[in-house]
């Protein structure tokens, strides 16, 4: 069995309530220019969290970058500083040689070739010094690494 229907229910307001009349055609532009600058703000803030999100990846990823490279530049500086090591003890080693062969050779004239031999060497070592100096250890990987 249905109940009858009450007139009035649903469509009353509470006590204390007016009826409120629809906005009129510049307050509904007002509003309408709330939400869209609103959503606007919204959007443009989304975008640049995006961006800044982004530009962390790409700054993490060439850390990891820069950080191989400096790895590749170290074990090419090791290997040229190994290298460089075995090529002064080889000529140390030469120039012993070359001296045992002119204290051999010319026992009369040991005075000059020790002369000779002194300053042979003297010029190497001022050759090898500048070397150095021009070319120190960060220089020399920065310049591998360009």
């Amino acid at each position: 069995m249905e109940r009858p229907r009450r007139r009035g229910i649903g469509k009353t307001l509470p006590v204390g309530w007016i009826y409120m009349k629809p906005p009129d055609a510049n307050l509904k532009a007002h509003l309408l220019l709330h939400v869209k600058n609103r959503r606007k703000k919204q959007e443009q803030e989304f975008a640049e969290r995006a961006a800044r999100a982004k530009e962390r990846r790409n700054e993490e990823e060439r850390k990891a970058w820069h950080k191989e490279q400096i790895v590749v530049c170290e074990t090419k500086l090791e290997q040229i500083n190994t290298k460089r090591k075995e090529l002064d003890d080889l000529r140390n080693n030469l120039y012993v040689q070359l001296k045992e062969i002119l204290m051999k050779n010319d026992g009369g004239k040991i005075l000059q070739d020790e002369g000779l031999l002194k300053q042979i060497m003297m010029s190497q070592k001022v050759k090898q010094d500048e070397s150095e100096t021009s070319q120190s250890p960060g220089t020399s990987v920065a310049r591998q690494v360009s």
